[in-house]
């Protein structure tokens, strides 16, 4: 982990060779301070007002007038499933292209995941597959009951026109902002639009409590459902009555406390994974075939991880083995959810979420050849160099190697 400030961490000698992570958290005396001041006071679980006060500072920071702490962001989309009472059978829209745990809370649910498929400019959700299979789903006698839109990577979804969507066949939306707190649009924070929204605060994400995560919403009966399910369902603090089966979801006070701290510096921390981005941009934006990460207009995105798609499979596989041998970390994007194997006959996949390999979806193509980036808040800039330059020697020594194999393909054909 890294200490001190981001700017102190700048003067790290650029000729170390090492290691540098993919996402790491920047740690420093501030969170120490907190922690420490926490277990002094004697509030380590979750009584005390720490936690309380974490959510009441979070929610005004993103512009919601309910925050609820978790344990993870897993945990949050779980209880913001169950708030909904989403249970067996009912369908819920995810998309293909997204870590595990956007659908896993589904499968907890004993609720059926239908997955759709992403925009390519996006990344996200495809508003227009949605809406075809709202359609579809409910002329034949099965409406579907969620959508848990993921904004990938710190991207947007399109939120305007899914909610419109969402509105118009009796959605409830749950979006899955994980990845991307931070990231507005139209100068609003995703994870603000849908009925609620679910935060994490893993040690890679933008900020860390070690593990959590945060559900939000401008709904008053959600938050109380949710904050209830969270503490066991336990009907009175004075007994030990459970009108229904509850979850140990609760975050803690250290943890919390860590949380605070960390927001506090939540806009340096933005502020510098936008500078990351922007000279990542600048590095590879004449490089052809590349398609880096998007921002689409009216987006501002708080780049997460920085990414990119590259033309083929075979291109990305030696770009993360060329970048390790320089003592960089580097990973292809999320599997589609539809190729994991414990969850077959478990889902429905839209018609554009193809399972064969000679019917390569969007979802498929994406996670084949994308590609995530060293993005740490504490990265320094002479790192940051030695990844770009890294990328660049290796770009240069594969395009070499890809010209001369089609000049020698071509000068067969003419034998031929």
């Amino acid at each position: 982990m890294k200490k001190g400030t981001i700017q102190s961490i700048d003067m790290v000698n650029s000729s170390t060779k090492e290691f540098i992570p993919l996402s790491e958290p920047f740690i420093g005396k501030k969170e120490e301070e907190a922690a420490i001041k926490c277990l002094r006071s004697g509030f380590v679980s979750s009584s005390g007002p720490v936690v309380s006060e974490f959510e009441e500072q979070f929610a005004a920071a993103v512009g919601t007038r309910y925050a609820v702490a978790t344990v993870s962001g897993t945990a949050a989309i779980h209880v913001a499933l169950k708030t909904l009472n989403i249970s067996q059978g009912d369908s819920v829209f995810v998309p293909d292209l997204t870590f595990v745990a956007s659908m896993n809370p589904v499968l907890y649910c004993g609720a059926k995941p239908v997955l759709l498929d992403v925009e390519s400019k996006s990344w996200c959700l495809d508003p227009q597959i949605l809406e075809m299979r709202c359609i579809e789903m409910i002329r034949t006698g099965n409406r579907p009951f969620a959508v848990i839109p993921v904004h990938l990577y710190g991207c947007a979804c399109d939120m305007n026109r899914i909610m419109t969507i969402a509105a118009k066949y009796k959605l409830h939306v749950i979006e899955d902002a994980t990845e991307a707190l931070g990231t507005r649009l139209n100068q609003k924070q995703i994870g603000t639009f849908g009925h609620m929204g679910c935060f994490s605060f893993n040690q890679n994400k933008l900020m860390t409590t070690g593990s959590g995560g945060m559900i939000v919403t401008d709904n008053e009966f959600f938050a109380k459902r949710a904050r209830y399910l969270v503490n066991q369902a336990r009907d009175s603090a004075d007994n030990y009555i459970h009108s229904e089966a509850g979850f140990n979801y609760r975050m803690n006070s250290i943890s919390a406390a860590i949380g605070i701290a960390q927001l506090e510096q939540i806009d340096e921390f933005i502020g510098r994974k936008r500078e990351i981005a922007t000279l990542y941009k600048q590095a590879f934006q004449g490089i052809e075939s590349i398609q880096l990460h998007p921002e689409r207009e009216g987006v501002l995105n708080s780049f997460w991880l920085f990414s990119m798609v590259m033309e083929n499979n075979n291109r990305r596989d030696s770009m993360i083995q060329a970048l390790k041998a320089d003592g960089i970390q580097a990973h292809g994007f999320f599997a589609p959810l539809h190729s994991q194997p414990y969850i077959k006959d478990k889902v429905w996949i839209d018609s554009n979420a193809k399972t064969k390999a000679s019917e390569i979806g969007i979802s498929d193509r994406l996670s084949a050849c994308g590609l995530n980036l060293p993005s740490s808040t504490g990265m320094t800039k002479s790192q940051q160099n030695r990844v770009i330059s890294s990328f660049l020697a290796h770009c240069e020594t594969s395009l070499l190697k890809y010209t001369h194999t089609s000049q020698k393909e071509i000068q067969i054909q003419k034998t031929a």
